[in-house]
């Protein structure tokens, strides 16, 4: 009997250290898993803290920036090397960066529907965006205003007005995150649609903004000349450079756009190249939706009504150099003074406007962000700062995956 009372307090024992055993496992592995997500958010903090130092560096690097020339040349489109170099922190983390002006891109919020048709995107996207950003309450064929949207199981009502974000796109009806966010699948317009790096057909995000801006001023940041309430003379105009016969042509005329300007009697490509320089037909000091021809992609450019790709190609060939003046444009071949008025008003060679990628890595922590930055009453601003949910580099941005270059980059502040 005592043989058997001793088994079984032996068994009991043992039961309870395996019991033990088994709390001190588990508490252990808790513990472990405690001390992982503990490491992981330190690496989250640095990361995040990289990422942010690679914003205030573009920042800083915009604040000496020319809005009136803006070109490829400048600081900003040097700094990160379109985001193909590495900075080393010193606490292991790293940050790759890229600036991006505005004035490349397609300007959704300012974008004609003939524009719209040479991007990739259905007639009812079209349609559904123009009623989603115009204030009239009549919806087009294929779109939709608030009556569509207050059906919807959580209702809303549409805009009526400019985006303030890319993601709003995703409110509007027929359009997704594969609309903006994934290679076109066999778009079916004219435009040659650009590939990435890899060859695949980037994203409609690569092309598009919310945001753009250039100062309507000559290229030395002097006032335009406003053509359509300025009575100019013939002696201002003499100045330019233009004969007799031309500058009475106009002097005294008022013009609304570059278009009515060129049509004048006796204007060529050279009297319409210094006009170009310091035109206006807008008593606005800024503008918004033109390209700029110092950093626009042709296939950017091509959305412009009347543009050819050859014109398109011609300009871009020229943007290593840069242009100095809007006028230079007008030296390119191919133009005629009524093909060069067609597209001129969309043309700029300044801008105010840039988005910022920062990209922070620290460990298997990462993080994205994009910052729209711009230049208002003289003073660097962020108008608009968006973590991006990726934990890799953003397909959009075209950022090879390996760096070329590391530069010792100094700490962060966690």
């Amino acid at each position: 009997m005592k043989r058997s009372q001793r088994g079984y307090i032996l068994v009991q024992a043992l039961l309870l250290v395996a019991g033990l055993l088994a709390v001190l496992a588990i508490l252990m592995n808790n513990q472990r898993t405690s001390m992982q997500t503990l490491e992981y958010r330190l690496q989250q903090r640095r990361a995040d803290a990289a990422a942010n130092a690679a914003l205030q560096q573009g920042i800083g690097t915009l604040a000496a920036a020319n809005i009136n020339i803006v070109t490829q040349n400048d600081a900003w489109a040097e700094l990160g090397n379109a985001g193909d170099e590495e900075y080393d922190m010193s606490d292991g983390s790293t940050f790759r960066m890229q600036i991006v002006d505005t004035g490349s891109m397609i300007d959704l919020n300012t974008a004609t529907q003939a524009q719209l048709t040479d991007l990739p995107l259905d007639p009812d996207q079209i349609d559904s965006l123009l009623d989603w950003l115009q204030t009239s309450t009549t919806p087009r064929a294929d779109g939709a205003k608030s009556d569509y949207y207050n059906s919807l199981t959580q209702p809303y009502n549409a805009k009526l007005g400019q985006l303030d974000t890319l993601d709003e796109l995703l409110l509007i009806k027929n359009w997704t995150a594969q609309t903006l966010y994934q290679p076109p699948v066999d778009p079916t317009n004219q435009l040659d649609w650009p590939n990435d790096k890899l060859g695949n057909k980037l994203p409609l995000a690569a092309l598009v903004t919310i945001h753009s801006g250039a100062p309507d001023t000559q290229a030395s940041g002097a006032a335009r000349i406003n053509f359509d309430t300025t009575r100019v003379t013939a002696t201002q105009l003499r100045q330019l450079g233009l004969n007799r016969f031309t500058a009475s042509q106009i002097a005294g005329h008022a013009f609304t756009s570059y278009s009515s300007l060129f049509a004048v009697r006796g204007m060529n490509l050279t009297y319409a190249g210094e006009l170009l320089n310091v035109a206006t037909f807008s008593t606005t000091t800024t503008t918004t939706g033109k390209f700029n021809i110092n950093t626009a992609s042709a296939a950017a450019l091509e959305t412009i009504p009347s543009m050819t790709s050859d014109v398109a190609n011609a300009i871009v060939q020229q943007q290593t150099s840069g242009y100095e003046t809007l006028g230079a444009v007008a030296n390119l071949a191919g133009f005629t003074t009524r093909s060069l008025g067609a597209i001129a008003d969309s043309l700029t060679i300044g801008s105010n406007t840039w988005i910022v990628r920062a990209y922070g890595q620290n460990g298997s922590a990462s993080t994205a962000i994009e910052a729209v930055v711009g230049m208002r009453s003289n003073q660097i601003q962020v108008i608009s700062c968006n973590r991006l949910h990726t934990v890799q580099i953003p397909s959009w941005w075209d950022w090879d995956q390996q760096t070329t270059s590391n530069v010792q980059a100094g700490t962060t502040t966690q």
